[in-house]
């Protein structure tokens, strides 16, 4: 590479950006190009779009955007580029505004860029980028594309098979007759009136030289009269114009092991334990389980880029799979009081016919859980509490009553009335009902009977 400065290989690596494998790829061959420009596995490629797109979304929009901006196949310019009137692209110009208006929602339903943009998706589109960086210091020039990539230009006919042609005459010499040896043949394979082959006499077998003749210059070429390596008795001097044999490719030596993954993983085993123990000795609240996963994955996303350098590290997708899917199931759920379940599980089903106490609260663990408020009459203002990790819950209210209620859930469902106090049948001076329900996972349903 002869760039120097900075901005130089900016511009080297945007020259040389990757083309889209339509044959190849799985969606838009993005992952495809990718990993045939830079000389690395694709699986590796697709695992960093399919991971970053969970942190604000980052690897999808910029898959849109590498689908928009490289070029497919062996083309000139990209779809995005063609739209601009800068060339001609084998992608249509309706696909492409299909790619820009795609694009403009995902940035709309995602936020990764702007203000707007979290911790998460700043620190993915971060690593993307470095990632692809250190990819073009690994390979900074650009291998041959792929045959499946290479169309020929338009308008060029389709290859047509060659005829089968007839030999010419006398490129090959008559049989011969029978009882008589065929000039080209050894004594061996004389053949008498019957047919049969005539055995040969004792004693050491005569060289018979054979004498390749060229039909189209009427030469003869010079005799042989040696047998080859590959013919040391002599046995098919009729043969012996053919090339030597190619010797055997010599065996190719193991590669050594790297080492990077299982240091990696070591690292990472290191680095949880001792955070953890830091959460649990603390009770540091930073430190929740989604963080301290989601440090051990970008640990061993740095070993899947420095294995991917040298061609090792595969080993580490089978970690980093589950452990993906455990950061972002912990980051949906956020912190959770795991000492809930001591609140029991099963089904529970509370009849309730007054609430003397100014707050009322219900708890479970997992299961599910029924407040039936139907024959309570208020006397004052009164808050029922409703919490539970892992269940339903079914809250059914009193009629004629002022309610106030409110739901939460992180991950199910939620049928509830509108937020705000509800008077539709009651006085404005009557006793007012709060109900707050709140649930980890599962679904709420407040009703009125």
């Amino acid at each position: 590479m002869a760039t120097t400065s900075f901005g130089d290989q900016l511009h080297d690596l945007w020259r040389t950006r990757p083309a889209r494998l339509s044959a190849e790829g799985k969606i838009g061959g993005v992952c495809a190009g990718m990993a045939h420009r830079y000389q690395v596995d694709p699986a590796l490629v697709r695992v960093a779009f399919v991971v970053s797109a969970f942190f604000s979304g980052t690897g999808i929009v910029l898959y849109l955007l590498a689908w928009l901006l490289f070029p497919q196949d062996n083309d000139e310019v990209s779809g995005g580029e063609s739209l601009l009137g800068r060339g001609r692209s084998s992608q249509s110009s309706g696909s492409s505004l299909v790619l820009v208006a795609a694009l403009a929602v995902a940035v709309s339903v995602f936020t990764p860029i702007g203000i707007a943009m979290s911790g998460s998706g700043m620190v993915s589109l971060a690593l993307m980028l470095l990632g692809w960086w250190m990819l073009y210091q690994r390979t900074p020039v650009a291998p041959p594309l792929p045959p499946s990539a290479i169309r020929p230009p338009a308008g060029t006919p389709p290859p047509v098979a060659p005829a089968t042609q007839r030999p010419a005459p006398g490129m090959f010499p008559p049989p011969p007759a029978a009882g008589t040896a065929a000039p080209w043949m050894p004594p061996a394979q004389a053949q008498g009136p019957s047919g049969m082959p005539i055995a040969p006499p004792p004693g050491p077998r005569p060289q018979v030289p054979y004498r390749p003749t060229d039909p189209a210059a009427g030469t003869v070429a010079a005799e042989r009269t040696e047998p080859p390596s590959w013919d040391p008795l002599g046995v098919a001097p009729f043969a012996w114009d053919l090339p030597e044999p190619r010797s055997a490719a010599a065996p190719v030596a193991p590669r050594p092991r790297s080492r990077i993954a299982p240091l990696a993983l070591g690292l990472a085993i290191i680095v949880t334990g001792i955070l953890t123990a830091i959460s649990l000795g603390t009770g540091a609240d930073w430190l929740t389980p989604g963080r301290i996963g989601a440090i051990a994955l970008a640990i061993i996303g740095l070993g899947l880029v420095a294995g991917s350098l040298r061609g090792t590290g595969h080993g580490l997708l089978v970690v980093a799979a589950p452990l993906s899917v455990f950061v972002i199931l912990a980051t949906l759920l956020g912190p959770v009081d795991w000492s809930r379940f001591q609140d029991g599980a099963g089904e529970r089903n509370h009849v309730v016919t007054a609430l003397t106490a100014p707050v009322t609260e219900f708890r479970l663990g997992a299961g599910e859980l029924v407040v039936d408020l139907r024959q309570v009459e208020l006397e004052r203002d009164a808050t029922v509490l409703v919490s539970a990790l892992f269940a339903e819950v079914v809250v059914m209210l009193p009629p004629d009553t002022a309610s106030r209620v409110t739901c939460s859930v992180r991950m199910g469902e939620a049928t509830c009335p509108p937020p705000g106090l509800s008077r539709d049948g009651p006085p404005d001076d009557s006793p007012i009902l709060t109900i707050d329900a709140s649930l980890l996972a599962g679904s709420i349903e407040v009703r009125n009977e």
